[in-house]
């Protein structure tokens, strides 16, 4: 600082004196004259699936874009900025459908799956990628609401007709979700449930490893077709 060089990020930082070492929860360390004491946070990712199919319009997109790195913005939204530094919309659902295409790669294949598919019209939205739909008997049963695949029915939990990928968190981003076991000698895992047909987010859920999914959402009572009087109980 005396030199006037002022790291802004962790990278700057590090070439202008050495690599950092990461501190586990309840360390005390010592600090001493000329220690440096680097604070990270890490913010919230936002509400939903980035790379879902029509997820974010334009407009939002060049905002974001406009507060990350071309690479940051690639990886972690989905989102490709041209030279010019606005957002190549073309280039940017190819992003978007590879990435849902490679979760479906690497994904376990659903515990109950083959069920059908509802139109659109049918899905009755109850969260970000979420919605129930009913059957000619008036069956309810949970679907995607990008694609309308059907998921499982209703009365069991949506997760049994989820893909299924488990990993490490730190796969995530090893700097920002640094691998537990660095500090735990819990089997801790990132589980994400993904629509079987589409490779859309339905959920995220952070467990040990032997933990079986949580239900998170139960239906009481489907008494009408209309969704605002589905009486429903959240976990």
């Amino acid at each position: 600082m005396a030199k006037g060089q002022i790291p802004t990020n962790r990278e700057d930082l590090e070439a202008l004196v050495v690599r950092l070492k990461r501190l586990s929860p309840k360390d005390q360390p010592t600090l001493s004259s000329g220690d440096v004491f680097a604070l990270e946070y890490t913010p919230g990712g936002g509400f939903g699936d980035a790379v879902a199919p029509g997820s974010e319009p334009c407009a939002k997109r060049t905002s974001l874009a406009t507060s990350l790195t071309r690479d940051a913005a690639k990886s972690k939204y989905g989102v490709a900025i041209a030279s010019d530094g606005q957002v190549d919309s073309a280039a940017t659902e190819r992003l978007r459908a590879d990435e849902r295409a490679r979760r479906l790669a690497d994904a376990i294949a659903p515990i109950s799956n083959g069920r059908g598919t509802f139109s659109l019209e049918e899905v009755h939205q109850i969260g970000d990628s979420l919605g129930i739909a009913f059957s000619a008997n008036g069956d309810a049963s949970w679907a995607c609401v990008d694609c309308g695949h059907d998921l499982a029915a209703a009365k069991d939990n949506f997760k049994q007709g989820a893909a299924l990928i488990q990993v490490n968190p730190s796969a995530v981003d090893a700097i920002m979700y640094p691998d537990p076991s660095d500090f735990s000698d819990v089997d801790f895992v990132m589980r994400q449930f993904l629509c079987p047909n589409c490779g859309t987010l339905l959920s995220v859920e952070c467990c040990r490893g032997d933990d079986e999914p949580s239900f998170r959402v139960l239906i009481h009572r489907a008494r009408s077709r209309i969704l605002g009087r589905i009486d429903m109980s959240f976990a």
